[in-house]
């Protein structure tokens, strides 16, 4: 059963025509003018709508600059990642807290004394 199986895969295999080369005369070159120079340092005009000189297209793209919530959304996100890697970051720190563990007791005696004591220990845990 596997061996027809594979037989069967190997001359269905056989029956794929080969891929031949594209002809050099369907290749399409644009022209080089087409084509616009770009910065070597990858930086992009922040104000770039307003080189075409509409005055309503500016004010389109400054009203919907002040009043767009996704941006708002995706700053307040950057900013909370921002913290949370903080927040992860400060594990790495060294830490010391302080402290008093006290305590207060009374009891009485087998003589019927009552007696009181307190009893306080400081507590310097850290983490280093």
């Amino acid at each position: 059963m596997r061996r027809a199986a594979l037989t069967m895969a190997l001359l269905l295999a056989g029956c794929a025509p080969a891929i031949t080369p594209r002809p050099e005369t369907s290749l399409v070159a644009p022209p080089a003018g087409w084509r616009s120079a770009i910065p070597a340092d990858g930086s992009v005009e922040r104000a770039w709508w307003a080189g075409f000189g509409d005055a309503q297209l500016t004010a389109l793209v400054e009203q919907a600059r002040a009043h767009n919530s996704d941006l708002a959304i995706a700053a307040a996100r950057v900013a909370e990642a921002r913290a949370q890697e903080n927040v992860a970051r400060s594990l790495l720190l060294p830490s010391l807290s302080a402290g008093v563990l006290a305590s207060q007791s009374r009891s009485v005696n087998a003589f019927g004394q009552p007696s009181e004591s307190t009893a306080a220990q400081p507590a310097v845990p850290g983490r280093l």
